[in-house]
């Protein structure tokens, strides 16, 4: 049985850091570049309460502890009709954020034990409104709550869309709680996954992802690569990914892998729940659930690089075997910072292979 968790009521702060805020730009802007935890934390209760039509936060390459900031990494988007931006892997003089890298390693959000490392959502009374977040990499190794996630927590009301790419969850460790890696909920909106990646985590039950859309919502998760999650509870069933569905909503699930999980027999890689569900060229060891469709689907060794290191080799079975334009959309980088699609069709999962010329020559993320 599914139990559907508790909403969040979140209210807009009392605006602060106004020393972070850049001139605004034409069209009523927002924009930030942030060096500090400390800033980061001030740039996202600010970008609650701005009613600018665009809001950009540029966070700049380099380690974030959220312990050295005043509160948590969180943030609501609390006006109608408005876009946030967050994301990582910039850099420049005069700590400025003139370049940028695609490569979700260079940007690290450290949670502290008793938060999530990043917490974003959309507030259920507006509409019309986009939270994007990209090119980060998440960590809580010392994660002791109970909370659904310990890395990652994105709730996207009715009427309102958000779109998640080229992640990093890694040492998620929540001993005490569930869906370690991360806790993703869509009531009645629009939620794209892709070019995500979840290895090192664990949990009482579930060490890796949970997705879970609700009311009508639609939600499209492409080039997922989930490994090495451990369930620690005698009694769980699955580590990986779990897609739940309910009332009348839909969730696909494409150019994905999940392999090498939890070593228990009895624990699923991939497990959904309700109608709804529709997979396409998903690579697993193991599925529990009856998926509304399952087309072109792959198990057996997936050649990944090592046991915690799910990026494929040059032989992987993973290599150009993707589907193209998967629902959600294969992105136009991996979550490396590598160009997708590198040789004659896409890779499954989050990363295109190193490999893409015969005679031998190679290519590395920037």
């Amino acid at each position: 049985m599914s139990i559907r968790p508790s909403r969040h009521s979140l209210f807009p702060r009392c605006l602060i850091g106004l020393g972070l805020l850049l001139p605004a730009l034409p069209g009523h802007a927002f924009s930030v570049c942030v060096g500090t935890a400390q800033q980061l934390h001030d740039a996202l209760v600010s970008a609650e309460i701005t009613s600018d039509t665009n809001v950009v936060i540029k966070i700049r390459t380099g380690t974030y502890i959220a312990t050295a900031a005043t509160g948590s990494f969180k943030s609501t988007v609390s006006h109608s009709n408005q876009v946030v931006e967050v994301s990582g892997g910039w850099s420049g003089p005069n700590n400025s954020c003139q370049d940028k890298t695609f490569n979700s390693a260079a940007t690290i959000l450290v949670g502290p034990a008793d938060r999530i490392a990043l917490h974003l959502s959309t507030n259920s009374a507006i509409s019309g409104s986009t939270l994007h977040a990209h090119d980060l990499t998440l960590s809580s190794p010392g994660y002791t709550g109970t909370s659904l996630g310990a890395c990652l927590n994105t709730y996207v009301t009715a009427g309102n869309e958000a779109l998640l790419e080229r992640l990093q969850m890694v040492e998620c460790l929540a001993p005490n709680g569930y869906n370690a890696a991360g806790y993703l909920e869509n009531t009645a909106g629009l939620l794209t996954v892709r070019d995500v990646f979840v290895r090192s985590s664990s949990a009482k039950s579930n060490g890796g992802l949970s997705v879970s859309t609700y009311d009508g919502g639609t939600s499209r998760i492409a080039h997922l690569s989930v490994a090495n999650t451990v369930s620690s509870a005698a009694d769980s069933l699955l580590s990986g990914l779990y897609i739940a569905n309910f009332g009348n909503s839909f969730t696909y699930l494409g150019n994905s892998v999940f392999w090498g999980n939890d070593p228990d027999p009895t624990t699923a890689d991939l497990s959904v729940f309700g109608s709804g569900v529709f997979l396409t060229r998903t690579h697993y060891g193991s599925l529990r659930g009856t998926p509304a469709a399952n087309l072109s689907p792959s198990s057996g060794d997936p050649g990944f690089v090592a046991y915690n290191n799910p990026r494929p080799r040059a032989d992987s079975i993973l290599v150009d075997s993707g589907i193209a334009n998967p629902q959600g959309g294969s992105g136009t980088f991996d979550a490396d910072g590598r160009t997708r699609v590198l040789g004659p069709a896409v890779d499954i999962g989050a990363f295109e292979s190193e490999l893409i010329f015969a005679d031998g020559f190679q290519t590395t993320a920037p």
